[in-house]
């Protein structure tokens, strides 16, 4: 059986940054043995922050969407930064909301970068390069 894990998509560009998430029907059915889909889906709307930004980019949100279907849950956070190239790191939050999960996938693309790198419960972080930001 496949461990729990989630997809987070963190897209920057110019002053916004988005967060998307995805929990795709092998994970959901590994986590409803625990809690029910229509629990899975509010603990995901009630989080107030998928994953939280370096305090010095000063980003607030500026929109939250969260949709579930029979196999899947998707949804996504929209911040915008006033001071873009001060984002070093994100701090993913959805072990809070979802504390069953073993892994989360994260993509981080920019205008002119990308990379791929999985979040465990122990190191929350993900770290941006510097200058990859404009």
């Amino acid at each position: 059986m496949e461990p729990a894990r989630m997809g987070l998509d963190i897209s920057i560009s110019g002053e916004n940054l988005t967060l998307y998430i995805a929990l795709k029907e092998e994970s959901l059915s590994v986590l409803k043995k625990k809690m029910d889909l229509k629990l899975l889906y509010e603990q995901l709307k009630r989080l107030s922050h998928f994953a939280l930004p370096s305090t010095a980019a000063r980003c607030r949100i500026v929109e939250v969407k969260v949709d579930q279907s029979m196999d899947r849950i998707n949804g996504f956070q929209t911040f915008h930064c006033e001071r873009p190239g001060q984002l070093k790191y994100i701090d993913v939050k959805l072990y809070e909301a979802l504390p069953d999960l073993k892994a989360i996938d994260v993509w981080l693309t920019t205008e002119n970068w990308q990379s791929k790198t999985v979040v465990y419960p122990g190191k929350l972080q993900v770290t941006i390069k510097s200058g990859i930001l404009r």
